[in-house]
Order: structure tokens, then sequence, then C-alpha cells
């Protein structure tokens, strides 16, 4: 403030202050979708889980491919891989697989 009038006398760090307060401000605003902007879309339900889901595989799928693939190469049903041991999906799906994968059912 003036000492002798008592007005208010903004500095250069003050306006430097105010500018930068009003470009963050304009900043967050045009970051926010504008009130007549279209709302985003979900994803089309068109029965694909990979296209709902992005590309991780159904981990019983995984299972059951893992299974046909030991029969194809010969190994024993006993030799299951001990990720599919625990989990009674998996374990499920592995061995359908082991057992039915080359007949084409699952």
């Amino acid at each position: 403030a003036d000492p002798e009038t008592g007005e208010i006398i903004e500095t250069k760090a003050q306006d430097s202050a105010k500018e930068s307060e009003a470009t963050r401000l304009a900043s967050d605003a045009s970051d926010k979708p504008s009130p007549d902007a279209p709302a985003p879309q979900a994803p089309s339900g068109d029965g694909d889980p990979s296209q709902d889901f992005g590309d991780s595989p159904n981990p019983s799928d995984v299972a059951y491919q893992a299974g046909i693939a030991a029969r194809t190469s010969g190994r024993k049903r006993s030799a299951m891989p001990p990720e599919y041991r625990d989990d009674d999906d998996l374990r499920d799906a592995y061995l359908d697989g082991f057992d039915n994968g080359d007949s084409g059912t699952k």
C-alpha cells in the first residue's frame, strides 16, 4: 500500500502470480469436457471377452489350452503344472483340456 494515500499498489510479482493463477484456472477448465460434449461410450457387448477386458485371456481358457498342448506333446496327465493344482477351476479346465481337448468338446 502507498504509505501516503493508503492506495494498494500491485507489484510485478503480484501481477505474475495473478497471471499464473489465471493461466492455471484456464487450463483446468480446458481439461473438463464441455457440457455439450457427448458422454463417453461404454464398450460394445459383442460377446467377445477380449474386447471388453483388453487382451487378457480367460485363465480357464489358458489352462484348457495348456491341457490340450500337454496331451498333444505326450506328457502324463499327472504332470500338471503347479499353477493349476491349487485352483479348482484352473485344475478342472486343464484336466478337461487334457482329457477332452482333442475331441473338440470343452
